[in-house]
């Protein structure tokens, strides 16, 4: 039996986590998150809702000074882990990029 491929709105609401958990402008990408859910009413704006419910963000009211922890805390909550997005430093040599 193969395991279920995670839906397009747990990828996104995991996605938005991880940018507010560990980005270092999270209110950057909490904008981010903001403008995706005023957009429209496809997954990615559901993601984003759900996310922005689930850390009691509002479009209204002024970033809270704890987004990162927050962000860390619901990580862990949703899926079990909370990490670092880590690059490779030499990641750019590896794409090859054409005109």
């Amino acid at each position: 039996m193969t395991a279920k491929a995670p839906s397009t709105a747990t990828q996104d609401a995991s996605a938005y986590l991880a940018e507010l958990a560990w980005s270092e402008s999270p209110s950057v990408e909490l904008l981010d998150a903001y403008v995706t859910r005023s957009d429209g009413d496809g997954v990615h704006a559901r993601a984003a809702e759900i996310v922005m419910q689930a850390g009691g963000l509002s479009c209204t009211e002024p970033p809270p000074s704890d987004i990162a922890a927050t962000a860390r805390t619901l990580e862990r909550q949703a899926f079990g882990r909370s990490a670092a997005i880590g690059v490779a430093k030499d990641f750019g040599a590896m794409i090859d990029v054409r005109e």
